[in-house]
Order: structure tokens, then sequence, then C-alpha cells
């Protein structure tokens, strides 16, 4: 029998929250392309990212199977 798990975009390595919404997890963003900026050099805005839950629903990114998932490490605590 296989066990289905749920892949929550929290427990995601690729998931962030902006500093602005930091108990806001539905206002999380998908960081699983976040490009370097050709001008600055540093990461894009974390505002420019799409909203996690939008990753969710569009089949030609993350998807409702969740593709682009990755476990987050555990800390040593």
């Amino acid at each position: 029998m296989k066990v289905f798990t749920m892949k929550f975009c929290i427990n995601c390595k690729h998931f962030v929250l902006s500093e602005g919404a930091p108990n806001k997890p539905e206002l999380g963003r998908c960081a699983y392309k976040w490009d370097i900026s050709m001008v600055t050099g540093f990461l894009v805005p974390i505002d420019s990212l799409p909203f996690a839950g939008v990753a969710r629903k569009d089949k030609n990114t993350c998807g409702e199977h969740a593709g682009l998932y990755k476990e987050k490490e555990a800390t040593n605590v």
C-alpha cells in the first residue's frame, strides 16, 4: 500500500517569507528560481518572486503535485 504525504510549501526549502510578513505564511514566496540581478549582482527582491500559493496552482511551475518541492533540512537545535 502506498502512503500519501502532503507536501506543504511551508516545509519546502524554496519557501521564503518577507520581513514585512513574518507571521503570514499565506504570503510566502517560492524562491525556486531566485535570480541574481544583472544590475546589482544581488538577489532580486523577494517581492518579485511568485507567491507560493500561485506556484502550486500553476501546472507549469510547481503544480498541485509539488513538482519542485524539496524538503527543508532539519536544523540541530
